[in-house]
């Protein structure tokens, strides 16, 4: 979908949504491209394309997510990566910005568009390996060393490091879907867990969610009956575990707003990813069950003691997390330090133009 801010363009630009946390990104990234000329393409993905309609931001949809498998996953590359060919092929974008999509960092790199990365997750090699060595310049977050990237082609001097976690950078733009808190009693607890991202391929051959674990030690809770779980499913509208008896579970459809939710809940479960940062970010107390080893951001947000992450989650632990004084006193830590964040995003578009500028001045120049 193209989209047109301003009469006098000054840039072309193709940016590619594949996962929820671009499309929050590209919801951010509006407020600094409003003399942009902007391609958006994204994939069928219910997650992504439901997330984008929350958000109000038309996409050319191309391609699809590819599933579980490895087959499935390279199949729907090479199909993408030749639909996506002949679209930016027309639309001759001066630079792109991928984020983290590896179709768009291949299209971009065999047609000669200078692109830059953004990503704060080198645990998903297959993504890094595919993207990182393609990129004149990647931005990461300050807590993710150099080195973390560098064994994958990158020279250490095309790294950015910024002082910032992701989801900060779009928590302060607020909800959008305002109704979807108030449509939950007052007098009732909000509990909102994450689904695990089982389909990629990191977390191949894990099991049995660890979110199971946790719907089971709520239901066990004195206060259960107060309690309104809502569960965010992620590929689908129906999980891969059971529900406990005596427990109020709401089974979500993917693509829900996530902060219009995180403003009234009191205690959010995830199994790592950008949601688990987001809660935290915004002052709710927030447990990691991530069944894979620690990633960088998760141990600057549990050395910073706003993420708590366990592989066991007991009955109670969720009751201390509950607590008034508990919830206070994470707030007041996620205050100081959204304080000290930076947004990188201004620094992203102005080098994106400078290598359009430095594009034109080549064009000219033959």
């Amino acid at each position: 979908m193209l989209i047109t801010f301003d009469e006098t363009c000054s840039v072309r630009l193709w940016v590619d949504v594949v996962t929820p946390k671009a499309a929050r990104v590209l919801w951010a990234l509006l407020d600094y491209v409003r003399e942009a000329e902007l391609l958006v393409t994204t994939r069928q993905y219910r997650e992504v394309e439901s997330l984008l309609h929350t958000l109000e931001i038309e996409a050319e949809v191309v391609g699809k997510h590819g599933g579980g498998s490895l087959e499935g996953k390279l199949l729907a590359y090479a199909d993408r990566v030749k639909a996506l060919a002949k679209i930016v092929l027309r639309f001759e974008p001066e630079a792109s910005f991928p984020i983290q999509s590896v179709e768009a960092s291949r299209v971009s790199f065999g047609l000669g568009i200078p692109f830059v990365l953004m990503n704060d997750s080198p645990h998903a090699e297959a993504v890094a390996r595919l993207t990182v060595p393609l990129a004149r310049y990647l931005y990461t977050p300050f807590c993710i060393p150099k080195r973390a990237w560098t064994r994958f082609g990158i020279a250490a001097e095309r790294i950015v490091q910024y002082r910032c976690i992701d989801p900060a950078i779009w928590i302060r733009k607020g909800p959008v879907d305002r109704a979807l808190a108030t449509a939950i009693p007052e007098d009732l607890i909000l509990v909102v867990m994450r689904e695990e991202e089982y389909q990629a391929h990191y977390l191949a051959g894990v099991g049995r969610s660890p979110l199971e674990e946790v719907l089971y030690a709520l239901s066990k809770l004195d206060l259960r009956d107060q309690l309104f779980v809502f569960y965010i499913c992620r590929y689908k509208a129906r999980p891969r575990i059971r529900k406990p008896r005596g427990l109020r579970v709401v089974f979500s459809r993917p693509g829900v707003d996530s902060i219009a939710l995180l403003q009234r809940a009191s205690l959010f479960v995830g199994a790592g990813g950008t949601m688990t940062w987001e809660a935290a970010l915004m002052g709710v107390p927030s447990i990691d069950v991530f069944p894979g080893a620690r990633t960088y951001v998760g141990r600057y947000m549990n050395r910073r003691k706003l993420v708590l992450s366990v592989r066991r989650v007991t009955p109670s632990l969720l009751k201390r997390l509950l607590s008034e004084e508990t919830r206070m006193i994470w707030k007041r830590r996620a205050s100081t330090i959204l304080r000290s964040f930076e947004n990188p995003l201004p620094q992203i578009v102005k080098r994106l133009e400078e290598l359009a500028e430095e594009g034109r001045v080549l064009r000219s120049s033959v």
